[in-house]
């Protein structure tokens, strides 16, 4: 570990004199709740290279997305909350702007390996697929929702990790077999780094793991399909996400980049808990947590997030300062010198450069439910009334119901706090009321 620090500080050293805008690697990892990582108090799984990623740079404890896959994908790349750009499942309208576009204008080239879960796939005029229609230069994805997985239990079907349905660059192709297909992504991330390092790059690594089915992770993959879908494959894709951080980031190191490179770690929300995870338990500060998906909850929603930057970031930082996934948009184009004014998130660069935020966000803002549906996701405009709408700040979780739980004190929230506790919650349920509604009122809004 040592030898590597020294590694990153030399090539901190090597680049800090180039006088580019920095790379932007944005990692996100599929239904990986916080309770998983050693950073964060998890103790079943080992996780170095993440706990590295922590120490050497920053470390957020409110991060807040969405409980499913793709509404927060939605609200990360395109930097807008869901009820004004979502209203059906697996999309996001080709029209809108992303972080790869912005970006892309700012002169990037920009990259992307994994799900994508955006839809689009019908080629325009142009002929651009999937995220080529959402302003990546080349990528690597499969379509799994149309038309690759046709049952868990069919022999010889394929799923999101072998026997898998490529796309790279629009054009469909057949996966090596038995190649697994993160393996796949791994080395056309890898081609990108060594091919654009000559210039200002946005990378978007879209992990699948550690999303259903539970897999052998293999090269080649296990013939036997009867080997997929098992709560006991769970560590062993754990470990392999948190390998493959570490091999990108040494991947920077020997290209030179590390210095130049802000990565980031994140998760599109927590850890799955149907099918083969209905019985999954991780151990987190003492406790036997289950995951959090689908449900509005800390366990559901407040994700993982990390970030490092040799020679930028201080290595070790914490922040309780609640951000959510529309902040990502502002904070990388002020970082590539377009800062956005008047929009929906906040920069988080401030504290990323460790100098005193001038307005940092008070409230971060999701929504769902906690009863285990997906039907909300799927479809928010018929099922808006089942919504609960939720604020969090450092020490609090408001529903729109009017339930105010203490996460700092209570992470797992067994029991709301009652009104008329204590002063400072009704103070604090009384403020982010106040907050949600407003939030709620801005408009435009599809539900």
């Amino acid at each position: 570990m040592k030898a590597l620090l020294f590694l990153f500080l030399l090539a901190g050293l090597a680049g800090a004199a180039a006088g580019r805008p920095p790379n932007i690697i944005l990692f996100v990892a599929d239904d990986l709740g916080f309770e998983t990582l050693g950073c964060y108090g998890g103790t079943s799984y080992p996780t170095p290279h993440l706990d590295r990623l922590a120490a050497d740079g920053m470390r957020f404890d409110s991060c807040v997305a969405t409980p499913m896959c793709t509404t927060s994908r939605a609200m990360l790349l395109s930097g807008r909350y869901n009820s004004r750009n979502y209203d059906t499942w697996a999309h996001l309208d080709p029209a809108e702007s992303t972080i790869a576009s912005r970006l892309r204008e700012a002169g990037y080239v920009t990259g992307m390996a994994g799900k994508w879960h955006l839809g689009n796939w019908e080629p325009d005029a142009a002929g651009r697929r999937g995220p080529g229609r959402l302003g990546f230069d080349h990528y690597l994805s499969c379509i799994v929702d149309q038309e690759n997985i046709k049952s868990r239990k069919s022999p010889g079907a394929g799923n999101a990790y072998w026997k898998t349905a490529l796309i790279r660059n629009d054009r469909r192709e057949v996966a090596q077999a038995g190649l697994h297909s993160e393996q796949a992504y791994l080395d056309f991330t890898r081609d990108f780094l060594r091919t654009h390092r000559e210039r200002p790059f946005f990378f978007h690594y879209a992990s699948y793991l550690a999303h259903r089915p539970f897999v052998k992770i293999t090269n080649p993959a296990p013939a036997d399909f009867n080997e997929h879908g098992r709560a006991a494959n769970f560590p062993a894709m754990i470990s392999r996400l948190d390998a493959i951080v570490g091999e990108l980031r040494a991947e920077l190191v020997t290209l030179g980049l590390a210095a130049d490179t802000l990565f980031l770690f994140t998760s599109d929300n927590g850890t799955d808990n149907v099918r083969e995870a209905a019985g999954l338990r991780s151990r987190w500060r003492g406790s036997a947590v289950g995951g959090g998906k689908y449900h509005v909850n800390e366990l559901g929603t407040t994700v993982p997030f990390l970030a490092a930057w040799p020679g930028t970031v201080k290595p070790g930082a914490s922040t309780r300062t609640p951000i959510d996934f529309t902040d990502f948009l502002p904070t990388l184009l002020e970082l590539a010198g377009r800062p956005v004014a008047g929009g929906e998130g906040t920069s988080f660069l401030p504290w990323l450069r460790g100098t005193p935020h001038p307005a940092p966000r008070r409230f971060a803002f999701t929504w769902g439910t906690l009863d285990g549906s997906n039907r909300v996701y799927h479809d928010p405009v018929r099922h808006r009334a089942a919504i609960l709408h939720a604020a969090r700040d450092e020490r609090w979780r408001y529903f729109s119901d009017g339930r105010l739980f203490d996460v700092a004190a209570d992470p797992l929230m067994r029991g709301p706090v009652a009104p008329g506790a204590f002063p400072e919650a009704d103070h604090a349920r009384s403020r982010m009321k106040e907050a949600l509604d407003r939030h709620r009122a801005t408009r435009p809004a599809l539900w």
